[in-house]
């Protein structure tokens, strides 16, 4: 059997017949209170969203069961393969599946050496690569270039570069105009 209950007009809860109070205000709008301490709080003209207790409240702050299953949603996530530095995907997965007996009579067949695959990018280190410079010579004013290990500068990273050229020299500011000569000196008599 169901039965009707009507919801509280301060705190939101359902009320079930036989209980609550009910209040008709003068211009004829009737309120229901399931207690007495929420019919008070409506009279005291407090605002049910500021009370913890009320539905009201929960609501505001998402603290229902609704609210708090929408949040649990995760995103699937969407696995793309994609070419690696200019290999293509099917040489990648070609290299994927085979096996070390496969590598190793690759390997054999070619010399000993490693292999080459396609069209893969092979690096090429830089011709300075073999000594890098030391901080002052490539012409970075970093204090954290390390001289004593020759490391390139941390903050710029930066290969020698050419030295900065220099800048025009000022122009030279031009002499002051010449002061005016001091006026003739005024002597002033007092009476005796």
């Amino acid at each position: 059997m169901v039965i009707k209950t009507v919801p509280c007009s301060f705190s939101e809860f359902n009320i079930y017949p036989g209980h609550g109070v009910s209040y008709v205000r003068r211009d004829g709008t009737p309120y229901v209170f399931i207690t007495g301490k929420a019919r008070c709080m409506y009279n005291q003209r407090k605002k049910p969203m500021k009370l913890k207790w009320t539905c009201a409240w929960r609501k505001l702050h998402k603290k229902r069961t609704e609210h708090r299953d929408l949040g649990k949603k995760t995103r699937k996530i969407k696995k793309v393969e994609r070419a690696v530095m200019g290999t293509d995907f099917a040489a990648i997965k070609a290299r994927r599946n085979e096996t070390s007996a496969q590598r190793d009579s690759v390997k054999k067949a070619a010399g000993g050496k490693a292999p080459t695959y396609g069209n893969a990018i092979k690096y090429v280190p830089p011709p300075s690569a073999a000594a890098p410079p030391a901080a002052a010579s490539h012409g970075c004013a970093s204090s954290s270039c390390h001289r004593c290990c020759r490391r390139r500068c941390r903050r710029c990273r930066c290969e020698p570069r050419l030295q900065k050229l220099p800048l025009p020299p000022l122009p030279t500011p031009s002499p002051p105009p010449p002061t005016p000569p001091p006026p003739a000196a005024v002597v002033c008599r007092q009476p005796t």
